[in-house]
């Protein structure tokens, strides 16, 4: 232990003893030379009294005597583990957890922060040595936070372990750092670690203004701001002030209501002071109309059209078996929930956001879908299937194994691919079938398959090593892609 006083006792094949510091690396301090000696069969005991610099490095006590033959040698005390934390290592680094702080501004928190205790070390050894622990610590604080019951004055390092809590002020800390470094116990007035640092940020509180964005009947709409800090004070606006909505305050609530008939956009502001004198703007926009469904349109033989109401018998044309999506809008933005009213067969169908996803499955089915708001209920809209001039769906596929080894046996194949494309086999007129072709044009293997086939195979293991093309076809129309046997 540096600057801490060590009676050493030693006994040596001689006589005659003399001790001294000896600067090998770093010269201890020798406090009381040779003392209490005596001599017995030619050995002799004695004490010396001595202490080790307050540095990392070895440091050695160096003892001369005369041997039994008279003649003058030496031997050396080498100490390489001093606790010291002059010099820094790998060793010394503390790494704190959390690596930052990061409470809010305008509120008192407190955070735990933990490390593991560093050992002492000797760097200038080949390779460096650690050894002991630290088990004392000192934290420089921002201003105002206070740990162990102490209050920092931004300048009094406070005393701890490597485990401790912290605690804030309202306002102090934002863009600084808490400071970190260990504490030679063995002694006072000993060198200090490294310091470490801790960053500090003081962010504003995650405000949110909740309430919809949409007023469409003389009902009251209720805002309020959400995580407001203890202490904080809403002041709330509108504009125009006058003609288009009302507001009514109630400390971090505000109430619009829509003058009667009136319609075009508001905006309602909230501004919020915390107890420390800073201050936020929210605001939202607020859409005020009657309700209006409005830019509706459904999918229809490769065409994006306009859906018509339901008057009159007045049915939207959907190709059969092909899977439509109809969407609808309102025109202040309320969400829209869909509900299916009739139909003349299972529907299988779909909502997400403001669209459906349907298909019908049998020439002249029906369904009739309505799309509902929080501000009312649209007209209804109809569907009917129909036999699409084209077939109304592409065949397509997908097979494997693609590369195939020769000799190997089949290959599966998935004739049926729905949306958003076709149930095989609806309205191509023809056989659905599948054929192979060699790249000379000849055809090697063909096969039937019904229609709503989900998977079927075709045995190629008397095919050379080439390039084939598979082809799938509904009667109409064909797909086509490459399979390649090794």
């Amino acid at each position: 232990m540096p600057d801490s006083g060590n009676s050493f006792t030693v006994t040596i094949p001689g006589t005659q003893a003399i001790t001294v510091a000896w600067a090998l690396n770093v010269a201890p301090i020798l406090t009381q030379g040779t003392y209490n000696s005596s001599t017995v069969a030619g050995n002799t005991t004695f004490n010396f009294k001595g202490k080790f610099s307050d540095y990392n490095n070895k440091q050695t006590f160096r003892v001369y005597y005369n041997n039994a033959l008279g003649t003058q040698v030496f031997y050396d005390f080498t100490f390489k583990k001093v606790k010291s934390l002059l010099t820094s290592s790998a060793y010394s680094v503390i790494f704190p957890n959390p690596p930052s702080i990061n409470p809010e501004r305008c509120k008192i928190l407190s955070s735990n922060i933990s490390f593991t205790n560093i050992p002492y070390s000797n760097p200038w050894e080949m390779p460096a040595i650690s050894y002991g622990t630290v088990t004392t610590y000192e934290y420089l604080l921002p201003t105002g936070w206070s740990m162990n019951s102490t209050t920092s004055t931004g300048s009094n390092w406070i005393t701890g372990t490597n485990n401790v809590t912290v605690t804030t002020d309202l306002s102090n800390g934002n863009g600084g750092q808490i400071q970190i470094r260990a504490v030679n116990s063995c002694a006072t007035g000993l060198q200090k670690g490294e310091i470490y640092n801790i960053p500090v940020s003081r962010p504003a509180p995650d405000l949110y203004l909740s309430g919809i964005g949409y007023i469409c009947s003389l009902a009251n709409n209720l805002y309020s701001i959400t995580n407001l800090p203890a202490g904080a004070t809403v002041a709330w606006t509108v504009s125009p002030a006058t003609g288009l909505v009302t507001l009514t305050q109630s400390s971090n609530q505000a109430t619009v209501k829509r003058v009667t008939g009136a319609n075009g956009t508001a905006t309602l502001t909230a501004s919020i002071t915390d107890a420390c004198g800073n201050n936020d703007i929210l605001s939202k926009t607020i859409s005020v109309a009657n309700n209006l469904f409005q830019n509706s349109s459904y999918n229809y033989d490769g065409q994006q059209l306009p859906m018509q109401y339901l008057i009159n018998s007045n049915y939207n044309n959907v190709c059969n078996l092909v899977t439509t999506t109809a969407t609808i809008e309102s025109n202040i933005g309320a969400p829209i929930t869909w509900s299916k009213i009739s139909s003349s067969q299972v529907v299988n169908w779909v909502q997400s956001g403001n669209s459906i996803t349907f298909y019908l499955y049998s020439i002249g089915a029906t369904a009739v879908f309505q799309a509902t708001s929080s501000c009312g209920l649209s007209t209804q809209f109809a569907f009917k299937s129909v036999d699409c001039p084209d077939g109304g769906c592409n065949p397509s596929f997908t097979f494997f194994p693609n590369p195939m080894t020769s000799g190997k046996g089949k290959i599966i194949i998935h004739p049926n691919i729905l949306p958003p494309n076709c149930i095989m086999g609806g309205s191509g007129g023809g056989q659905n079938e599948i054929r192979i072709f060699d790249n000379q044009g000849t055809l090697r293997a063909s096969k039937t398959f019904l229609r709503g086939t989900k998977e079927t195979s075709i045995d190629v293991s008397n095919f050379n090593p080439g390039i084939y093309n598979i082809q799938v076809s509904d009667g109409k129309k064909f797909v086509s892609k490459i399979l390649i046997i090794n």
